[in-house]
């Protein structure tokens, strides 16, 4: 943004935690959070979210949700058992596993794919599950 721009223009930005323990208690597992001022509450900063999963919460919840949520927790939390993800039906997740199993025959190789395990070799392969980027216009941090 530039000075003098109309505050229109701005583009939300969300950030999105996950977390592998319970932070809060209870059963709730999404939390979305967002700015306001104590003094004048119904001032708020809708552009700027928070988002915390609490992946153990939703994984204690997939035996009984139907939402897409959990079979993406599922995905990223059980992605190296078959017999739990044979159960996935949301045809992105479904997807997302294809691709990761299409990286290459090796296990070894498809393990250091997965985000997270610290190798980057393979990650450009991931980019378009996370939107459609081209590799030369992201590039994620090791």
């Amino acid at each position: 943004m530039k000075s003098g721009d109309n505050y229109t223009t701005l583009k939300p930005v969300m950030g999105i935690n996950l977390l592998d323990f319970d932070l809060f208690a209870g059963d709730k597992a999404h939390w979305h959070f967002r700015l306001l001022d104590p003094e004048r509450p119904k001032v708020r900063l809708e552009l700027l979210q928070l988002h915390i999963l609490e992946l153990r919460k939703l994984d204690r919840q997939r035996e009984r949700s139907t939402d897409t949520l959990v079979d993406w927790v599922t995905w990223f939390k059980h992605w190296r058992e078959d017999t739990v993800m044979s159960e996935i039906r949301y045809p992105p997740v479904q997807k997302a596993l294809d691709q990761l199993k299409n990286l290459s025959n090796d296990e070894e190789t498809r393990w250091g794919a997965w985000p997270g395990s610290g190798l980057c070799t393979m990650r450009p392969a991931f980019w378009p599950l996370l939107g459609g980027k081209d590799s030369t216009k992201y590039s994620p941090g090791c």
